[in-house]
């Protein structure tokens, strides 16, 4: 009887070659060309080119049988390899909207020499385009082509790319935005060397330079409006995830064979026997062998249903964590990378690399700045002791913007409808702020709205970066239990908690809650209030603390925050500046006259010198953007029309007199005219007695970018802005204001990093 043998699997047989070399490539970041010339010869980098090219047909699921295969042996070689069979299977798929003999061209040159190609789509300042903005690369379009310049980094394969799939846009007024295909052996690419991490170091992940590089038009493969580019693609989905899993996936099955083979031949003299005898290692193997069974099956499963035609429904990536390449915008990565390198580098010669690896991880630098020692005996707060709070860390140049997010839509021109808190709202608006690249988002606090701390919370649970500015007025909790409350969610969502200290201007809103303090009181309440939560924050042993509004004996926190967390603060009467001189990190003007607020800001500088403190300052305005200019304060009158129709439904008079300094300022501004400076409109506050941040810069966005930076040039390096329409409004922020801003400043010589 003959007994058929099957050949043998030529992935296996080249991740066994190439895992001897793995490792040297991994360490010296060399780029593995001799292991994607063995898969060309397989045939495996046309895996997914469509057979009528001569390429191997194959889909998603045969795709992430190969990279899970190759990742076990060379993980760099596999993620060069799995960004082109992801490409070649979105290119040649039914409905594609490349060009039919673009796509073959390409597919043919797979075959034929091995050409790789990849999307080259993440930005030192955008990061990934998932999360919405304009890419700063631009086409510049030429009589026969295009002109691309521009940075494009974690460029997995660039060393030895063909063809860069590159995200663009135009450089015209509404510009278009999508793909070009760059061929790259044209002249202006360079490549710099910048992947320095401490995994996939072979992959070639570098930044790659286009400096007006000639691409032939019939290379715009994908251009559409920033509108057309919204919808998340089911397709590319399910193929990034699968691949992407899968690699991982042949990672971890080497680690578990690398383990069991450990475990076998680990022979400790005090045992007598290797450690595979032991119950305990039986019981590791087994869970980490039913890990990956399930990792296997969920990867067959989405790439078998991808493969019959029915990928998962796409989920919007406002929701969904990093692809591979995908990082922090504004080089997040780069710095956390450096963090960890310098971690390990400063550890003790002989130390474990298990050991140096986990000491370099962020986590780990995290939970080691959590521990505290034991609490030692309470020593007395003395005027040494309380004299001065040192600033949190914060850049003084750095230009930050924070939006407004509220748990149900509400403003001037839109009553509130349905519940209290409508908790697909909250999150479409949190998201929109993250995806228009905000710093922050303030969270507000009032006698009858829902708890910001709370609320704050969730926000933090439905996205990934931004950070919160949480709204509380003293004096309604304990000062410490207040810290330890913040301190614990600032632990919990990394680092991205902030505090705004209201003192409240409106004595009726704070009867509510039974507070029938005096202004000045109150002001007085918050220092105190503020002394102790640093303190709790930072004292490494119990401290007490005696005052007019709070005392407290042996107070200790042992969950302290991840970093200082700012503060933020207002009032503009002299109970107010005394506050501000002594502890805002970060001072709150509303939107004034520039002649106001630099009055101001010389006031607030001249409370905080004899602390030696150097506070940053915060303007709050309303943009209203359209087009033209026109159009833009047509819109502005047409909001408030509908704000006057709002308060008429509502049976509200003209406004009274209001009773908080801040208030009276923007009253005292509208006072001298609708319009002032360049585009400052000031009827709004009128109309409603200047209740809140209700005075607008209006234009377009460049318009109102520039005024911004008239601001900025007065010493304002945070923007506080939300608009009347508040979803539609952060996402047109996002889309054009925040860019249009950082651009203007960039040409000044300026930085608009996150804060």
């Amino acid at each position: 009887m003959t007994v058929a043998v099957p050949p043998p699997d030529p992935a296996r047989t080249l991740a066994e070659g190439f895992a001897a070399h793995a490792a040297e490539h991994d360490r010296s970041g060399a780029f593995p060309h001799a292991s994607l010339a063995a898969l060309h010869e397989a045939g495996l980098l046309a895996l997914t080119v469509p057979r009528r090219l001569g390429g191997g047909g194959a889909g998603l699921a045969r795709a992430a049988e190969v990279v899970g295969t190759i990742g076990a042996g060379d993980p760099g070689t596999a993620l060069v390899l799995a960004m082109t069979l992801l490409n070649h299977g979105l290119i040649h798929r039914e409905g594609s909207p490349w060009p039919r003999a673009l796509s073959d061209r390409v597919g043919r040159e797979a075959v034929s020499s091995g050409a790789l190609i990849n999307a080259l789509r993440v930005e030192p300042e955008l990061g990934t385009p998932a999360r919405g903005g304009l890419p700063e690369t631009v086409a510049r379009r030429t009589g026969d082509g295009w002109r691309v310049t521009g940075r494009k980094i974690y460029s997995t394969g660039a060393p030895a790319l063909a063809y860069g799939v590159v995200f663009v846009r135009t450089d015209e007024p509404k510009p278009w935005i999508g793909n070009l295909l760059v061929p790259f052996g044209a002249p202006g690419i360079r490549i710099e060397e910048t992947w320095d991490h401490l995994g996939l170091r072979a992959s070639g992940s570098h930044d790659v330079v286009f400096e007006n590089v000639f691409v032939p038009g019939a290379n715009a493969v994908d251009l559409r409006p920033p509108a057309g580019w919204q919808a998340p693609d089911a397709l590319q989905q399910a193929w990034s995830c699968a691949l992407l899993a899968a690699l991982y996936d042949g990672v971890a099955q080497a680690a578990q064979a690398w383990f069991i083979r450990f475990l076998r031949e680990r022979r400790p003299g005090s045992l007598g026997a290797p450690l595979a005898s032991l119950p305990r290692f039986h019981e590791a193997v087994g869970e980490n062998e039913r890990l990956l069974a399930v990792n296997l099956r969920l990867v067959a499963s989405l790439a078998g249903e991808t493969d019959a035609g029915r990928p998962p429904a796409a989920r919007s990536r406002l929701r969904e964590g990093h692809r591979h390449g995908e990082r922090d915008p504004g080089g997040a990565a780069r710095r956390r990378t450096l963090r960890e390198r310098r971690a390990v580098a400063e550890e003790p010669a002989g130390t474990p690399p298990a050991r140096r690896a986990l000491r370099a991880h962020p986590l780990a630098a995290r939970r080691c700045r959590a521990v505290r020692r034991r609490p030692r005996r309470p020593r007395p707060l003395t005027e040494e002791r309380t004299g001065t709070f040192p600033m949190s860390l914060l850049n003084p140049e750095q230009t930050e913007f924070i939006g407004f997010v509220a748990p149900r839509e509400v403003s001037e021109t839109h009553a509130p409808e349905g519940g209290v808190i409508d908790r697909d709202y909250l999150r479409l608006l949190a998201q929109a702020h993250e995806w228009g690249g905000f710093d922050r988002v303030l969270v507000a606090s009032y006698s009858t709205a829902p708890d910001p701390l709370l609320i704050a919370a969730e926000i933090a649970a439905v996205t990934k970066r931004v950070g919160l500015m949480i709204a509380h007025r003293p004096g309604f909790v304990a000062p410490t239990v207040a810290a330890r409350q913040f301190a614990t969610l600032d632990q919990l969502t990394g680092g991205r908690v902030a505090i705004h200290a209201i003192s409240g201007g409106d004595d009726r809103d704070l009867a509510r809650d039974g507070d029938h303090l005096t202004k000045d009181e109150r002001y007085a309440r918050t220092q105190e209030f503020l002394d102790i939560l640093r303190l709790s924050w930072r004292s490494e042993a119990p401290f007490d603390y005696a005052g007019a509004y709070y005392r407290v004996a042996g107070g200790f926190s042992e969950v302290k925050p991840i970093t200082e967390i700012p503060v933020y603060f207002g009032g503009a009467s002299p109970a107010a500046l005394a506050v501000a001189g002594r502890h805002a990190d970060t001072y709150a003007l509303w939107g004034e006259t520039q002649d106001q607020v630099r009055e101001l800001i010389a006031r607030v500088r001249a409370a905080a010198a004899p602390h030696g403190r150097a506070p940053r300052f915060s303007l709050s305005l309303r943009p209203i953007l359209a087009e033209t200019d026109e159009q833009a304060w047509a819109r502005a009158e047409g909001i408030l029309a509908e704000t006057r129709a709002q308060r008429a439904a509502k049976g509200l008079g003209p406004a009274t007199a209001p009773q908080n300094e801040g208030s009276r300022r923007l009253l005292a501004a509208a006072a001298a005219g609708p319009r002032l400076d360049k585009r400052l409109y000031t009827a709004i506050a009128a109309e409603t007695g200047a209740a809140g941040n209700s005075t607008a810069l209006v234009g377009t966005p460049e318009q109102v970018a520039d005024a911004l930076l008239d601001y900025h040039d007065l010493g304002v390096r945070t923007f506080l802005i939300r608009g009347f329409d508040p979803l539609e409004d952060a996402l047109q922020f996002g889309r054009a204001l925040l860019p249009a801003f950082k651009d203007l400043l960039a040409r000044r010589g300026g930085t608009a990093e996150a804060a």
